[in-house]
């Protein structure tokens, strides 16, 4: 091949290649925005795309139709991986949320209508309390997950768990989520049924764990009796 005609083949290659490269970079990235509405609060989470992102966020909202009544909300808390805010809403309907958020290197801004208050939002808790037996002394670390209906996965909530046996609390603490997973490390040292107990905001769950062999079928008989009642009841 001649020459000349390689290295122009190189350049228009080299040429193509910066010019993909131009257009992959040039996407801009969207910064993920949920809202959270109870008793006429509205929490507002702006979550980061990187933990070290420094955001300044500019908030204001009003109900459709009514733009002379705008609400403004400019003290969001830094929370490690989100942004978090609080704001009274007068009244629930169809909102406009309008947000500029900025870095150091770019400026985003969005607008989110939403009807708040048409649809109560259901929250649940999940952990990884397996129905296996735990044995006496049997160190075992528990997952909490604070979800919605929706299975997302609510970040920056704490909570709140008691630990008791026959009644008594052995451990009540408070828990902070590390990515939306509340970890918590127990050594059963007792053999009963132990309680374990989740407090949120939002919502809150009890969970039964056997320790031992005896606990288990004490369980399992409950459960069979509750069902046989249910049964009768039924028919």
């Amino acid at each position: 091949m001649n020459t000349k005609v390689y290295i122009l083949l190189l350049i228009l290659f080299t040429f193509i290649l910066t010019g993909c490269n131009s257009i992959k970079t040039a996407v801009t990235p969207v910064i993920p925005i949920k809202h959270k509405y109870k008793d006429g609060i509205l929490t507002s989470i702006i979550e980061k795309m990187n933990l070290e992102d420094a955001y300044s966020i500019e908030f204001d909202a009003h109900i459709e139709n009514m733009k002379e009544h705008k609400i403004t909300l400019s003290e969001y808390r830094d929370q490690g991986d989100i942004y978090l805010a609080e704001v009274e809403l007068p009244m629930e309907g169809k909102w406009i949320f309008s947000y500029i958020i900025s870095n150091e290197k770019m400026t985003w801004s969005y607008s989110i209508t939403e009807n708040i208050g048409a649809d109560e939002v259901e929250y649940y808790i999940v952990s990884n309390i397996s129905p296996k037996i735990i044995s006496n002394n049997q160190k075992v670390e528990l997952e909490i997950k604070l979800m919605d209906k929706f299975g997302n996965i609510l970040k920056g909530e704490d909570v709140k768990i008691e630990l008791s046996l026959k009644n008594e609390v052995v451990i009540s603490e408070g828990l902070k989520d590390k990515d939306g997973v509340f970890n918590f490390v127990h050594e059963f040292n007792e053999e009963g049924v132990w309680r374990l107990d989740v407090i949120s905001k939002v919502t809150s769950e009890s969970f039964l764990i056997p320790v031992g062999e005896e606990a288990r079928k004490y369980l399992e008989e409950g459960v069979t009796k509750m069902e046989t009642q249910n049964h009768d009841m039924i028919h």
